[in-house]
């Protein structure tokens, strides 16, 4: 009885400490776009100009918008949204501070490819993809305090072009160009300013976009902040080259050290913040792909004072159009009335009910050990600081299913050895033992699949990654030390003995073992159901959708302009937006506020007497500085106007008003003052998560998976494995290719992960039983009892396969019901995969496997003869008992 209370006890105590520690870790987590609470995000509008051909100019904005994606992808930024309004203007929104996000501004506007060398005695050796190495560029770390330090590694023409500049300060002692160059920025100084001793005066620097026709040089970097922004790195000719290189003088450095430490090796975690992401930076830019066509930011402000650009201050403001999952007020707590929320504990109690159905008293251990390994997930989630999103709750739901997955095969073999005649106390001991295995390869699943969504999935599916590889650490802990612990404490209570409907067992059925004669009557639910028998017509079936899917991902994918098989261009509702830029005259009273800007700008429109339209209007005054030569410099000052329009005008609609726009400008102010004015719509598209990065890991993760099958339970079939999974796999996303005009997201593709997951975990039901047949089983292995055992195998492992999968089921209608709506068709898909992987693993899997296994033994390799080093034959052993041999037998026989 003692043991039953401290059963009961321990997993009531582990629910009551998740459900008291549950709002602090919540509260804590970085919430993406999806569930952000008094989130503010930054957009940058970017003009692309047009090109010399003006066939690729009509989709200009989609082909920067694409490469701002790579981009940003590739500088690891988690939350973004990219719009694409008209031919030529991208809004990039983002949440970043205002370091980061000039960084990461500058990055994106940066053309590319183009460097140059120049020293401080005016020589210059341009790139032109001679100098550096740029694929190669990396991050190494340096000191105690890992400053970080920008290697480069350059080619052979390179390295004498370097050489040849380092020269020129052999024998020369130039003052003429003096400057001052600091650790981590460049800051160029003024004539007569005072020069460190310790910094020398002769440097090489690296410049981007480097143009003497416009009068760049060290000389305008005072005047000119435009051009000082494209001065990178300075050099030492002195000590440019990486000591630590593999080989002498092949890669040059820069290091990336605050400029307000003067001892390296002590700085502060804020500075080494700082100094890294400036380094990311640096690397960003000398790997960023050349854009095709000029980008330019219009909202860009400049100061004269400072000698800076900063993209931050003008940048507009947007508030996160997303569900909640917190309320704010005087304290941060769960929103009760969060979609999510209510998704996630409608799931736990309906979960909870269905383990009690199937499993009564051992449900308890269940859903604390589940539970409570989610929670653990979640806190180790919450301390890395990493962004929680969608793809985040598709980790955690895949997670899930893999922890239970280890409890229901274990509880499935504790009451199967219950029917065998055993104890209770003595078939948990077996069952513990024979389930080691198959928890340590859910495990393995869903760490490696954790690893391959990390490390190739993209920035967005980051988290996912991170979720199922700790996941999986702490599935195996709970499972394999907790889980088996209140187990243990259970099946050990004296009471419960001979009580086997606590454990939803038919006492009848169990067999007593001190009846000689009596033989285990228990049968599995479909033990003998023959799941195989329409294999024919249910496989034809199956191959036909595998294949119609994966066509009709291929089509759409060609078709597409964005080589997308989903219509991403339906990510949200689209809209339009006015853009007004003017020079600033405070006379002029159509700058005055938004109301004059409404009333001279939209007259005679159908917007004209909307009312609150005012309200919608941003408006910005915007510094732009313009320097030509020495002799033209210029600061001047615009108005930036935006007007958003919650609809989306035809064409014929769009170009009435942008030219009565115009029109109305014109009559108000001097035309040659007017800088910018255009209607464009919009369309936002929510790139991340990537369909092709998704479709990469998941495949690499099959495949891996598979290959271990093949090494744990033959090659048949680990390879029917591989063939099963991405069949249905391709069968749940190509239904919503083919339903891509209903609106279908790049998000839904997450369903693919989802599906091929839980379909390798319930495959294993089928292949452990399979396994323990043939082991315990006292029989020759011919064609015919192998096939009679996968029959057998099927059946006996369906009924747990059923709980299994209808429980993933459920959850995934769950959250396709209770949900955030635009995840709806992401969970449709997720849902269709679950059900065709049912039947496809019952009607299909089996069979397949005894096809390739047969196939496979009509192949004969030779074989290999290992020899003695003496090549002696061997000697028949010699008894030295001094007994007959038939003495001996008899003796073993009695």
């Amino acid at each position: 009885m003692r043991r039953l209370i401290a059963y009961i006890t321990t997993a009531i105590a582990m629910l009551l400490a998740i459900g008291v520690a549950a709002t602090p870790v919540i509260t804590k987590l970085n919430n993406g776009r999806e569930f952000t609470s008094g989130k503010s995000y930054r957009e940058l509008v970017f003009n692309i100009a047009e090109g010399d051909n003006e066939e690729e100019n009509a989709n200009r904005a989609s082909t920067v918008a694409e490469q701002m994606r790579e981009r940003l992808n590739s500088y690891n930024v988690e939350d973004y949204s990219i719009k694409i309004q008209g031919e030529d203007t991208i809004a990039v929104a983002l949440d970043m501070d205002s370091k980061e996000f000039n960084y990461c501004a500058k990055y994106l506007t940066f053309s590319g490819e183009s460097f140059a060398l120049v020293s401080s005695n005016g020589t210059s050796v341009r790139n032109e993809h001679k100098l550096f190495n740029a694929d190669d560029v990396r991050i190494d770390y340096k000191g105690d305090a890992n400053i970080p330090v920008v290697i480069i590694p350059v080619t052979d023409e390179g390295k004498q072009d370097i050489k040849d500049l380092c020269k020129e300060f052999e024998t020369e002692d130039n003052d003429d160009n003096k400057s001052i160059i600091r650790r981590g920025a460049m800051e160029v100084s003024a004539d007569g300013e005072e020069e460190s001793e310790e910094t020398p005066s002769n440097y090489l620097y690296l410049w981007a976009n480097f143009d003497e026709g416009k009068g760049e040089s060290l000389e305008s970097l005072n005047k000119d902040p435009i051009a000082r922004e494209k001065v990178l790195m300075a050099f030492n000719p002195e000590s440019i080259w990486y000591e630590d290189s593999k080989e002498a003088e092949t890669e040059i450095f820069y290091m990336c050290a605050t400029a307000e430490q003067d001892n390296p090796n002590q700085l502060d975690i804020s500075g080494l913040k700082d100094d890294n992401a400036r380094a990311n930076y640096l690397v960003g830019l000398l790997k960023a792909s050349a854009y095709k066509f000029e980008v330019s930011c219009p909202t860009v402000s400049v100061s004269e004072t400072t000698m800076t650009v900063d993209y931050f201050t003008n940048a507009r403001v947007l508030s996160a159009s997303a569900e909640s999952l917190l309320s704010l007020g005087n304290n941060v707590n769960i929103k009760l009335t969060s979609k999510t929320f209510i998704a996630v504990a409608i799931a736990v109690v309906i979960v909870s009910l269905l383990l009690i159905v199937y499993y009564r008293l051992s449900a308890l251990a269940i859903i604390a050990t589940s539970l409570g390994t989610l929670f653990i997930t979640l806190v180790s989630f919450t301390s890395m600081h990493v962004l929680f999103n969608i793809p985040a709750v598709i980790g955690f739901i895949i997670l899930s299913a893999g922890v239970l997955f280890g409890e229901i095969a274990y509880v499935n073999r504790f009451k199967e050895e219950v029917y065998k005649g055993r104890t209770i106390k003595k078939a948990n001991q077996e069952a513990s033992k024979k389930t080691n295995l198959i928890t340590i390869d859910s495990g393995i699943i869903l760490a490696f699949s954790g690893l391959m969504m990390y490390a190739l999935g993209g920035t967005a599916l980051k988290p996912l990654g991170v979720v199922l590889f700790f996941g999986a650490v702490f599935t195996l802990l709970m499972n394999l030390l907790v889980f088996k612990l209140l187990m243990y404490l259970v099946t050990n209570s004296t009471n419960l003995q001979q009580k086997h409907n606590v454990f939803n067992i038919d006492g009848e059925k169990v067999p007593n073992i001190m009846a000689v004669e009596e033989k285990q009557t228990y049968e599995a639910p479909y033990e003998k159901v023959d799941f195989t028998k329409r294999k024919g017509i249910v496989s034809i079936i199956f191959g036909v959708l595998s294949a119609a899917a994966v066509a009709c991902i291929v089509v759409f994918s060609v078709m597409s302009p964005t080589k997308s098989p989903l219509n991403v261009e339906k990510a949200v509702s689209d809209t339009t937006v006015i853009y007004t830029s003017v020079k600033a005259d405070n006379d002029n009273p159509l700058i005055s506020d938004a109301s004059s800007y409404v009333q001279y700008v939209l007259k005679d429109t159908d917007y004209a007497s909307v009312k609150g339209i005012e309200d919608q209007v941003e408006f910005k005054k915007v510094s732009k500085y313009v320097y030509e030569s020495e002799e033209n410099q210029e600061t001047q000052e615009y108005y930036f106007f935006t007007l958003n329009v919650n609809e989306k005008l035809s064409e014929e609609q769009r170009s009435a008003l942008e030219e009565t726009l115009n029109q109305n400008l014109i009559d108000v102010m001097p035309s040659n003052e007017l800088t910018y004015s255009a209607v464009r719509n919009s369309q936002e598209l929510i790139y991340t998560p990537s369909q092709g990065y998704v479709a990469l890991a998941t495949g690499i993760s099959i495949v891996g998976i598979a290959l271990y099958f093949a090494f744990r339970f033959r090659p048949s079939r680990g390879l029917s494995v591989l063939l099963v999974t991405t069949g249905t796999t391709a069968i749940a996303y190509g239904v919503m290719v083919g339903m891509r005009f209903i609106g279908t997201t790049a998000i839904t593709s997450l369903a693919m992960p989802v599906v091929a997951v839980t379909m390798m975990l319930a495959s294993l039901f089928y292949l452990s039983t399979e396994k323990t047949m043939l082991k315990e089983g006292k029989f020759e292995l011919t064609k015919e009892v192998r096939k009679e055992t996968m029959v057998k195998a099927i059946g006996k492992s369906a009924s747990a396969m059923f709980a299994f999968m209808l429980i993933n089921i459920y959850v995934i209608i769950n959250f396709f019901g209770f949900g955030v709506e635009n995840t709806a068709l992401l969970f449709a898909s997720a849902m269709i995969g679950e059900v065709v992987a049912v039947i496809a693993l019952l009607c299909v899997t089996g069979p397949l496997a005894g096809a390739f296994e047969r196939l496979f033994s009509k192949i004969h390799l030779p074989k290999i003869k290992w020899f003695n080093k003496d090549n002696k034959p061997r000697q028949a052993a010699r008894r030295n008992s001094s007994e007959p041999e038939e003495t001996i037998f008899i003796g073993i026989n009695d």
